[in-house]
């Protein structure tokens, strides 16, 4: 399941990575997309990681408010130049 986000993510990286080269938008998206990938893939690995030493693992609030943030981000990149 990891693999498959990671490279959805990356995939939309590589899109993005494109269109701020060619100028359709801002490379504020194509910063806000690195950190999209990223977090495709850190968090899982972070969590996997977690219930292998059977530590608190994330919980979904903490998940549900990061994506609130970033969608947030988002929106305003769409805007900005």
């Amino acid at each position: 399941m990891i693999c498959l986000s990671f490279g959805f993510h990356l995939v939309g990286l590589a899109l993005v990575a494109y269109a701020a080269s060619a100028g359709l938008i801002g490379w504020t998206n194509l910063a806000l997309w690195v950190v999209l990938t990223a977090r495709a893939l850190v968090l899982p690995l972070m969590q996997r990681q977690r219930v292998r030493k059977r530590a608190k693992v994330i919980r979904p609030r903490v998940v549900g408010v990061s994506e609130i943030i970033i969608s947030i981000v988002m929106v305003m990149a769409i805007f900005l130049p």
